[in-house]
């Protein structure tokens, strides 16, 4: 019996002119992360991807010849809705887009496998062969890109000192996420990948916080 959650054609990131259309494709990526979450990165064909998500085996081999172009999208497909749910819908400014973040984070801990997926992932897609590779570097792109847009809106609106640079931030967060996602992975549930983060984010409010910023939390 297929076991991918419902899916609609709005949930399927663009563009949408494939072979099994949108709404079958989102059922296809749901499917598909979550047995990849599951079972790990070598442990999923294309036969048990269209059985799992109730798709013909020649439709699913039409728009995904191979089991590692299913992952690159779906990978891409999930990131969207980490997003969705961590944002809901808004850019957050400042200091509030970080809570986003953790709120995002938050999410993939709580969804199983996804963690340890992601960072699979990582340590793989880091050759420019590998199907996920530009996966790899739009998802650096957009953390950049969020950094960026957190420290612009949060100097704006006074939370953020103007010399506070978001390349700075983005490596500090590289560094950190390479050094707690093995922490976490060995430690299991003795280490919250979550309270890590809000930790991060107050050791960078204590160095790029305005006084006036400071002030108003401690009032």
């Amino acid at each position: 019996m297929p076991t991918s959650p419902a899916a609609t054609a709005s949930d399927i990131p663009a563009p949408l002119d494939l072979p099994l259309g949108a709404a079958s494709t989102s059922r296809v990526l749901r499917t598909a992360g979550a047995l990849f979450a599951g079972r790990g990165l070598g442990n999923v064909s294309l036969e048990l991807l269209a059985e799992e998500s109730g798709t013909p085996l020649d439709a699913l081999r039409a728009q995904y010849p191979t089991i590692e172009s299913a992952l690159a999208v779906s990978l891409a497909f999930m990131n969207v809705g980490l997003q969705d749910a961590g944002f809901k819908g808004q850019r957050p400014r400042g200091w509030a887009s970080f809570d986003a973040f953790t709120a995002t984070l938050s999410r993939g801990m709580n969804t199983p496998g996804l963690y340890q997926l992601y960072s699979d992932v990582n340590v793989a897609a880091v050759d420019p062969k590998h199907p996920a590779h530009d996966w790899l570097v739009q998802h650096h792109d957009f953390i950049l890109e969020h950094m960026r847009v957190s420290i612009a809106t949060g100097i704006e609106d006074g939370q953020i000192r103007a010399e506070a640079d978001p390349e700075e931030l983005h490596r500090q967060l590289t560094v950190f996420l390479l050094g707690v996602v093995p922490a976490w992975r060995v430690l299991g549930e003795r280490f919250s990948l979550e309270q890590a983060f809000l930790e991060f984010k107050e050791l960078m409010v204590r160095r790029f916080a305005t006084p006036g910023y400071l002030a108003s939390r401690a009032a």
